[in-house]
């Protein structure tokens, strides 16, 4: 593996996966295929997912196809577990936020289940690892 570089921040993954504005994607291409490694924080993912289904209105599906075929570059190191369980369940739930998605997911996978919450939608459709916390 190559040595740690840097770290990517959500604009250079949106110009990576829209090429939207052509000469920041060259320079971002550039970049990641420069034989370096990067990181990529979870925070510049989610930021990703959003921007691509809130503001591109990328459906679903597609925002997880684009966010798997990044995490095939090895340039890359992204946190594939926690992003495969998000994305599948934010393809498998529409009514739930990327956020939700991942929060659910990072507890799955950190061991560190239920995911306790106050909100109801999230504690229904989450598959099981949130739980609603009741009044008391």
């Amino acid at each position: 593996m190559s040595r740690l570089n840097g770290s990517l921040d959500a604009n250079i993954i949106l110009r990576l996966l829209t090429k939207d504005i052509p000469d920041k994607y060259v320079l971002a291409q550039k970049l990641i295929t420069s034989g370096a490694q990067f990181d990529v924080a979870d925070t510049a993912i989610i930021e990703s997912i959003y921007a691509l289904h809130e503001y591109y209105k990328v459906p679903r599906q597609l925002v997880k196809e684009a966010i798997q075929a990044l995490q095939t570059n090895k340039n890359l190191r992204i946190n594939i577990p926690v992003f495969d369980e998000a994305l599948a369940l934010f393809v498998r739930r529409p009514a739930l936020s990327v956020e939700d998605c991942y929060l659910a997911s990072r507890a799955k996978q950190q061991a560190a289940l239920p995911l306790w919450t106050f909100d109801k939608k999230l504690s229904k459709q989450s598959d099981g690892l949130a739980k609603e916390l009741g009044i008391i």
